[in-house]
């Protein structure tokens, strides 16, 4: 019984070799065993009682069954070579895949608000058109802004640029609010996701823009003013364009806020009345007076009095310098 456990044991390690050694450890595995099967069967069996054809026949079997074995090792090793490069093959695939699939999400998110673009995932057929009744429009016009450096070379300028909207960019992120437009500077709040506060993240980040704004002269010769107009009301918003989508908000709401940014002095923050009552509590406003507005007559605006209290915002680290690679995409 010992030496069938034994016997058994040697065994099961030798058909185990094949699952965990690599190539050469299984040759060896196989010779190892096979010469110690031929030693036994040398020491136990005796030469005179056991001779002539019938020991050639039993040494031949074994020689041949050695052979077989190494044969069938050979072909198992390249089956599982060929599986593990067919699945490494996929799994790249699959890799490959996912990382496209990634960056086209990752493009589409910079054109189209996250909630629209799973909206149009979940039926790409649908129609985005939205009515919504409680939101606010914030424009921002620059001076300056095309004047960065006129004396360095194309490179240079559209860095310096670059480095700027990208700051006010990282800003609408903070504040949670959604930038429709570069040039005029046009972000929306309350839409496509609803919030409460719509007006007090606008005001905030109008007063964030121009604290970052001055943060940022400190380090660049270039000079750059900003003005900033904020109005809430009902805004329609939709999905433009069939082969280049663009999300975008129409309604009074968005030309009332137009129009008061075109009104507004350099270096302030005007807003209507409706904007006013909603954020009169976050900071302190003063009239400007009546205010001859296109297609409104005159109507009462009023200015942002001093800087939003407790600015927690680091705007050095929001002033961060874009990749290379954004720069030269731009130049391309």
């Amino acid at each position: 019984v010992s030496t069938q456990s034994t016997w058994a044991m040697a065994v099961l390690v030798y058909s185990l070799s094949f699952y965990f050694f690599v190539w050469w450890q299984k040759v060896v595995a196989t010779v190892a065993f096979f010469l110690v099967v031929t030693g036994v069967y040398l020491t136990r069996v005796s030469r005179p009682a056991y001779e002539g054809a019938a020991w050639t026949e039993d040494m031949l079997g074994l020689v041949v069954t050695f052979l077989l074995v190494l044969l069938a090792m050979y072909f198992l090793e390249v089956n599982v070579r060929k599986a593990f490069v067919a699945e490494k093959k996929v799994l790249t695939r699959k890799q490959e895949i996912n990382a496209t699939v990634s960056i086209s999400d990752s493009m589409l998110a910079n054109t189209l608000p996250r909630p629209i673009l799973q909206r149009l995932r979940d039926n790409p057929e649908q129609k985005i058109i939205d009515s919504v009744e409680h939101a606010s429009v914030l424009f921002v016009y620059f001076d300056g802004l095309h004047d960065f450096r006129s004396d360095t070379d194309a490179y240079n300028t559209i860095k310096e640029l670059n480095v700027f909207l990208a700051m006010l960019d990282r800003l609408t992120v903070v504040h949670r609010v959604e930038k429709i437009k570069t040039q005029p500077f046009l972000v929306v709040s309350g839409c496509p996701e609803k919030r409460p506060d719509h007006a007090e993240a606008l005001v905030q980040l109008a007063l964030d823009f121009f604290a970052a704004m001055r943060d940022w002269k400190k380090r660049h010769r270039a000079t750059i003013a900003l003005k900033v107009g904020i109005h809430s009301g009902r805004v329609c918003a939709g999905v433009l364009g069939q082969y280049k989508w663009v999300y975008d908000v129409f309604g009074d709401t968005v030309n009332m806020s137009s129009r008061l940014t075109s009104s507004c002095e350099w270096g302030h923050i005007q807003v209507s009345e409706t904007t006013r009552a909603l954020t009169g509590h976050l900071v302190k406003f003063k009239l400007r007076g009546r205010v001859e507005l296109k297609g409104k007559g005159k109507i009462p605006v009023y200015c942002i009095d001093g800087d939003r209290p407790n600015a927690d915002i680091e705007f050095s680290q929001i002033a961060e310098e874009p990749d290379e690679e954004d720069v030269t995409t731009l130049l391309d």
